[in-house]
């Protein structure tokens, strides 16, 4: 009788431990196969292996802007046909300036620097430099006060991106060699947004110092030369009337800097469009700066945004050529692609202050390359309408033909001369 129980209760047991034994079973493969199936669904390992070595993916530039010229740091691969004719020369991110380029159009200097003294331009993250047009101009004067001090001209920058990317010298070597000044004195004046700058007040009380590095946005480079005449080089010496200031600033300009490969060759790819069945249009290019936005928020406000349609009805009226409107605000951007169509073939720069971006970065690079661009644009239009900037002012000054010029003052475009 308690062999029969004992019998029954192992019976049941037993078949109690074997439900539970399949439904474990049963549990385990249905979390394998869910596994399984995401494991198959998701991108291989190669995929992901691929992201992190192709750094194209983390550019926010189109392609073609670095394709022309990939860094040791970031080797972009070419493309079989490439928008942009590839440059013979690759350009470091942030290059040291004991590096750089020699352009052969450089006059041969004395090599003998122990005695020399130097006035160099600079521009680094430590101060505020200002716009595109702050530092032209600041880069103008400061030459014209190293020719009145007697001190070689050199120019730093680094802020946001090495300038040396975008501009090479052209009969002036202002590219600073590290080793010029080793066991040399210096010494950094911050003389940004002052317009009183004294030379004998300002100056003179460090002419001991063998390097003055200056950073300054002075506009004043007229006044010291007219006051100054005698210190100019030969080419200098017949201005400096208020009247010269626009054959001043693209003298010496034009003597200073020359455009890189780099610049070029994006230049040449932004003109593509110009051209139709083997014919040029006319290039209409119009710089519509609007100032303080959302963008910008500690930017002076330059024109308001509800006056664009003045600029843009203008625009509208030359049914025939490629138009080209460089803005630091999305929606003039969007209201110029809406009403120009097709013949708008740009600009697509970002609304980004070169201040205000991280130094070295990709983006602050882009931004800068295409500032410069946009002004290259500008001063090879046949018609240009320029905005209360330094950017389109000395576009205007630079321009290489003489063209249609006009200024859009927030209420009318009407005809402008320099």
């Amino acid at each position: 009788m308690v062999a029969g129980r004992f019998d029954a209760v192992n019976k049941s047991f037993r078949r109690k431990y074997t439900m539970v034994s399949k439904g474990n079973t049963l549990k385990i493969v249905g979390v394998l196969t869910i596994l399984a199936i995401v494991l198959l669904s998701r991108p291989s390992f190669k995929y992901y292996v691929s992201i992190s070595v192709n750094k194209e993916h983390l550019l926010p530039t189109p392609k073609e802007v670095y394709h022309a010229s990939a860094t040791k740091q970031f080797k972009a691969k070419r493309l079989p046909t490439s928008p942009i004719p590839p440059v013979k020369k690759k350009v470091k991110l942030v290059p040291k300036y004991s590096s750089t380029i020699k352009p052969k159009t450089i006059s041969k200097q004395n090599q003998n620097t122990t005695n020399l003294k130097y006035l160099v331009y600079l521009c680094d993250k430590n101060r505020r430099c200002g716009g595109w047009g702050d530092r032209q101009r600041g880069i103008v004067t400061a030459y014209v006060w190293a020719c009145i001090l007697n001190r070689t001209f050199k120019v730093v920058m680094t802020s946001a991106c090495d300038l040396t990317q975008f501009y090479q010298p052209n009969k002036i070597n202002w590219i600073l060699d590290e080793n010029e000044i080793r066991n040399k004195t210096s010494k950094v004046l911050d003389v940004v947004n002052r317009v009183d700058v004294l030379i004998d007040k300002d100056f003179k009380p460090h002419q001991h110092i063998d390097v003055l590095y200056v950073k300054t946005n002075s506009p004043m480079f007229t006044y010291y030369l007219n006051h100054n005449r005698n210190a100019m080089p030969d080419y200098l010496k017949g201005f400096g009337s208020w009247r010269d200031k626009v054959k001043i600033f693209k003298a010496v300009w034009s003597r200073l800097m020359i455009p890189t490969d780099r610049i070029t060759n994006q230049l040449l790819n932004a003109t593509k469009p110009m051209f139709i069945d083997g014919y040029r249009a006319n290039l209409v290019t119009a710089h519509v700066r609007i100032g303080r936005s959302k963008y910008l928020p500690y930017e002076r406000v330059a024109l308001s945004l509800n006056s664009t349609d003045i600029v843009m009805n203008f625009l509208d009226k030359y049914k025939y050529s490629r138009i080209y409107v460089a803005t630091d605000h999305a929606d003039v951007r969007k209201a110029a692609i809406a009403k120009l169509g097709k013949r708008y073939i740009g600009s697509y720069a970002p609304f980004l202050n070169p201040d205000n971006t991280a130094r070295g970065t990709k983006l602050a690079c882009w931004a800068f390359q295409m500032t410069i661009v946009d002004q290259l644009m500008m001063l090879n239009a046949d018609v240009l309408v320029i905005s209360p900037s330094g950017l389109s002012a000395f576009a205007a000054y630079l321009k290489l033909n003489r063209g249609e010029l006009f200024l859009f003052n927030g209420t009318v475009v009407s005809p402008y001369k320099p």
